[in-house]
């Protein structure tokens, strides 16, 4: 039986996994990305083998967007114009 090598944070943001503890948080809890093990209590790893499944598993190119010209242009037009309402500020009395 091999034993795995176990990756800390510090070696997860190394090799460009994750950027901050935040992303980390996120990919573990909406992305699949592995929980890792806690080693005690404020220590928690990762065998180096469940993150390269993990990569693995992970698309390599970015599907293309296959929404018609038209309706893409239409709606970064309607999210700009709704972006743009700028609120007056009012003076006070002195």
């Amino acid at each position: 039986m091999a034993i795995d090598k176990l990756l800390r944070y510090s070696d997860l943001k190394a090799a460009g996994v994750v950027n901050n503890r935040v992303t980390l948080a996120r990919l573990i809890k909406s992305q699949g990305f592995p929980p890792g093990k806690l080693l005690g209590p404020n220590t928690r790893a990762w065998p180096e083998n469940e993150i390269d499944r993990w990569l693995a598993s992970r698309p390599t190119v970015r599907a293309p967007d296959t929404t018609p010209r038209e309706r893409r242009f239409t709606a970064a037009a309607t999210k700009a114009k709704v972006g743009t309402v700028k609120i007056k500020r009012q003076r006070r009395a002195r």
